[in-house]
């Protein structure tokens, strides 16, 4: 298993420190994202680290995913169990797209993005910040 990391990173650290409590081994490798020779945009498009390559060559990315991997292993509990059952609950990547276009066709019938986010049951700046980060990825997938 490799850890590809940025040394200032405090979310590669917290990934680092679990790693180690956990007791899973891991190569660490340091990138630094926007350099021309970097890898990490074969495993995470966003380009975002830390990034986890698994034995089997997948790949999990951003600290918080990261981090409910390793509280999958059961050997040690790092985080409380209502914390891991609450972050399962978390909406997944196709479901928060699903809720970006039923807000998308709310607001071309003329209702307000306020209204239509109320609607979906998320908030305006939810649904701002899920709205940019499909965008970069649709970007960075283009090119």
């Amino acid at each position: 298993m490799k850890l590809i990391s940025a040394t200032p990173s405090p979310y590669a650290r917290k990934v680092r420190i679990a790693l180690a409590e956990k007791g899973i081994p891991f190569d660490l490798e340091t990138e630094v994202p926007s350099h021309g020779t970097s890898v990490t945009p074969q495993y995470n498009p966003p380009e975002k680290l830390p990034v986890l390559i698994l034995e089997e060559g997948s790949a999990v990315y951003a600290s918080h995913y990261v981090l409910e991997w390793t509280e999958a292993r059961p050997e040690v509990w790092l985080l409380s169990r209502q914390r891991t059952e609450s972050m399962a609950q978390r909406p997944k990547p196709e479901e928060i797209v699903s809720k970006l276009r039923q807000v998308d066709v709310l607001v071309a019938h003329g209702q307000s993005v306020a209204a239509s986010t109320r609607a979906m049951g998320v908030t305006e700046v939810t649904y701002d910040r899920s709205r940019r980060a499909v965008q970069r990825l649709e970007y960075d997938q283009a090119n």
